[in-house]
């Protein structure tokens, strides 16, 4: 018998016609596409409008309807049996009157499904509350972030990437000569703490045995050419200039005297006749426009303990500097020029933004990529193969495993007397799902290597191809395509250090990218050799922190690889590691779908409510000598 509860205050039993049926659409394809909203099971019922309906729903008339709000859900559930069918909604869609005194009353019950797509929705990762990490960038925490116990327990490390600055090509950070500042470094936050927040807010659970074991699988946080901070980037903050021409003596070095009153001003208080006194230890953009009459005309840029920061040489008599550099807080700085005989100039020169590269809060959820939580959620479905379970009796909890892992939980079933014999039975080959070319690809980046590696096989770096030409059906192309983008590491320059070489080239010159794609990378711990910074003005080294796309820097055949197929590695390896992402959660879902033995069953089964009820997707279906599972 089929009943139908609804929650009113508390649950109540409607009563139904004799013989309600109840039809049920389950697809396979709502715990694999999790980034594409699972229909809705419903069911429509006419209910009659009994006395025990009109006491759960209340009084029915041509001249009175139930004081029921149609805009609010109603809790409703569907059994047989004891066993729970569906679980839900319910919504008041029609009343029907009969012969002046019948009343039925049409009611519809939704399944509530919860879906990733539709819980989580258009949210981004930026929009995750993980103001609880944010964390300054000093000496304490730096020195933490590059250590093995990293931050806030490993949920943040900070790492190495050539973000086309701290880096400089034929100078050997370990011998002490080259210092990163904090803000050089590049943070990585852990992918299954990024999955606990988004299922956390979303007012989801889940439990996963894959990713409880994968600790060092990282995220790499940056959103931009540099660090997002809790203070925003200075910009325009000052303006100063020469209202009249400075003289200056041949073959000399000499600092340029600007003023900064009307037109001029200094909204940060830095400018003092001719020394620039730096606010905060960081990276400074200036704009230098100078008119002389020298000919040839030299600059350079001066700290009192920074030394020389830049120099130009060669200038004509007139032209516009961009002067890109690191300061340190409170250190003077003088913007100097020179000829080789005297001359006279006018000069303005303004700040045009300023970073502070130490010191400051980092925004963490801002520095994460621009991509959708869901998108995020869906490219770790792509590189694993995994699958979503939703939990049976608590419609927000998942099961999260590969595909392969989950398939090997299965209970074998007979079912063979359930078979319906009297309808037609069909089995028929994969021929018409196949298709003539397989790709599985990660993001294609501007980065050096990976445009470089592009460039030279036409492919994106570390994707998977097969061409079936087998099939004489087949057409099209099956591909499965990743938001992230492949971690490659290759040595930079003479510097010792093999990292994400994440600039792009304009010809020879490293440029920073505006806007990177996301990565995936695996912490491979503190490999030999240091890493120097500066914070404050006090040097300092820590063991220089690893990470790749392969489980180990130092790749064996065992190892765990975030590409899809087998590519030649930039840095030393012992060998390409065997477990690619396609080798190890894909092939074995291929071979069973495409391979030329795959056939798929269509029949009738006659099934109950518990049958229903308890089976799974990874059950293993005994008909006719073989084993089938459930599409």
């Amino acid at each position: 018998m089929l009943i139908l509860q609804v929650y009113i205050g508390e649950w109540k039993q409607v009563e139904l016609y004799q013989h309600e049926p109840v039809n049920l659409n389950y697809k396979f394809t709502e715990v694999t596409e999790v980034n594409k909203p699972a229909s809705n099971h419903s069911q429509t019922f006419r209910i009659p409008m009994t006395k025990a309906n009109q006491d759960v729903f209340g009084v029915v008339g041509l001249g009175h309807i139930p004081e029921v709000n149609y805009k609010e859900k109603i809790p409703a559930r569907i059994s047989r049996g004891g066993v729970t069918l569906m679980e839900g909604f319910g919504q008041v869609k029609t009343f029907y009157f009969q012969r002046g005194k019948y009343q039925d009353m049409e009611f519809v019950v939704f399944g509530e499904v919860a879906t990733l797509s539709r819980n989580i929705g258009d949210a981004m990762l930026q929009d995750l509350d993980l103001s609880a990490y944010n964390f300054a960038l000093n000496s304490t925490n730096v020195s933490d972030g590059l250590s093995s116990s990293g931050l806030s327990s490993g949920f943040v490390r900070l790492g190495v990437v050539d973000r086309a600055f701290g880096f400089s090509d034929g100078v050997n950070p370990y011998d002490g000569s080259l210092f990163f500042t904090p803000e050089s470094f590049t943070p990585f936050v852990r992918v299954r703490g990024l999955l606990d927040t988004i299922f956390d807010e979303a007012g989801l659970s889940y439990e996963s045995d894959f990713f409880d074991a994968q600790d060092d699988l990282y995220l790499m946080a940056l959103a931009g050419e540099r660090l997002y901070t809790l203070a925003e980037a200075q910009t325009q903050a000052m303006f100063v200039g020469q209202s009249t021409e400075q003289s200056i003596t041949a073959s000399t070095w000499t600092a340029l005297q600007m003023i900064e009153t009307t037109p001029y001003y200094d909204d940060i208080g830095a400018w003092a006749t001719d020394t620039f006194t730096v606010p905060s230890t960081g990276a400074y953009q200036f704009q230098l426009t100078l008119n002389s009459t020298a000919s040839s005309l030299d600059v350079r840029v001066v700290g009192s303990s920074s030394g020389t920061v830049y120099s130009a040489s060669g200038l004509g008599e007139a032209g516009q500097l961009t002067i890109e550099v690191i300061l340190t807080a409170s250190e003077t700085v003088t913007f100097e020029v020179q000829s080789s005989s005297g001359f006279d100039i006018l000069a303005e020169l303004v700040l045009v933004q300023y970073f502070q590269t130490e010191g400051f809060t980092l925004d963490l959820a801002r520095n994460l990529p621009e991509l959708k939580q869901i998108d995020f959620v869906s490219g770790l479905q792509k590189s694993f193969n995994l699958v979503f379970i939703a939990d049976k009796n608590r419609p927000t909890h998942f099961y999260i495993e590969p595909w392969s892992d989950y398939m090997d939980t299965g209970t074998k079933k007979d079912w063979t007397s359930k078979i319906n014999t009297e309808n037609d039975i069909t089995i028929s080959p994969t021929t018409d799902l196949q298709k003539r070319r397989y790709t599985w690809e990660q993001a294609e980046s501007e980065d050096t290597i990976n445009a470089q590696a592009k460039a030279q096989t036409g492919e994106v770096y570390g994707a998977k191809v097969i061409e079936d030409a087998s099939n004489d059906f087949a057409s099209g192309e099956f591909k499965v395509s990743s938001p992230f983008a492949p971690f490659v590491i290759a040595p930079v320059g003479s510097t010792g250090i093999a990292a994400l070489r994440l600039s792009a080239r304009d010809q020879e010159t490293p440029k920073p990218i505006k806007k990177p794609r996301p990565f995936l990378a695996f912490y491979n711990g503190l490999q030999g050799g240091s890493v120097y910074y500066n914070i404050g003005g006090v040097q300092t080294n820590k063991p220089l922190p690893h990470y790749s796309a392969n489980e180990k820097l130092s790749a064996t055949l065992t190892d765990l690889s975030l590409h899809y197929g087998h590519p030649p590695g930039y840095h030393f390896i012992f060998t390409t590691p065997l477990n690619a992402l396609y080798y190890r959660w894909w092939s074995q879902w291929a071979n069973e779908l495409f391979s030329p033995d795959a056939r798929i069953l269509e029949a009738m089964f006659y099934l109950t409510p518990s049958d229903g009820a308890r089976m799974e997707w990874s059950d293993k279906i005994y008909l006719f000598n073989q084993y089938w599972r459930v599409l």
